[in-house]
């Protein structure tokens, strides 16, 4: 003899929880930032989050504090900024601007991180010649340098 089973099929479906219940989600902005004019091509924070770097096609490199949104400091360069990164070893940024990579220093940071920084990138000038690279020191009081490919 078969037994017969009766069941409501909806039985048979899961139980979804409801949107309110699935926090949390982010439901508001905690920090704007907004201080670039026109898009802003890359960003990258430093290895604690403290910090946050961006550039765009308003040719500024901005330096963030995370926490607030507050622009510490702005960086021109002469072309469109397509790519930054935030060294996680050293305090260095690099931006990448038309043909050109720049290799700065923030100043932001441990005293001990920020002068080995300076004697690092002290060290890079005085290498003049890296296969096809060229380093040139920023000047404009500005710690840091760039490098240009030399083969063109």
């Amino acid at each position: 003899m078969k037994m017969k089973l009766n069941m409501n099929p909806d039985d048979l479906l899961p139980k979804l929880p409801k949107p309110k219940d699935l926090k949390p989600f982010p439901s508001t902005k905690a920090v704007k930032f907004s201080d670039h004019e026109g898009h802003v091509y890359s960003i990258d924070s430093n290895k604690s989050g403290e910090f946050i770097v961006s550039g765009g096609e308003d040719k500024m490199l901005r330096i963030w504090e995370s926490s607030t949104g507050r622009v510490l400091s702005k960086i021109a360069l002469p072309d469109t900024i397509t790519s930054v990164k935030w060294n996680k070893v050293h305090s260095m940024v690099a931006a990448a601007c038309g043909d050109t990579v720049y290799i700065l220093n923030p100043g932001l940071g441990d005293r001990v991180v920020l002068e080995s920084t300076n004697k690092l990138l002290q060290g890079l000038t005085d290498i003049q010649e890296v296969e096809h690279c060229r380093w040139f020191p920023l000047g404009n009081d500005k710690d840091g340098l760039r490098t240009k490919n030399s083969s063109q």
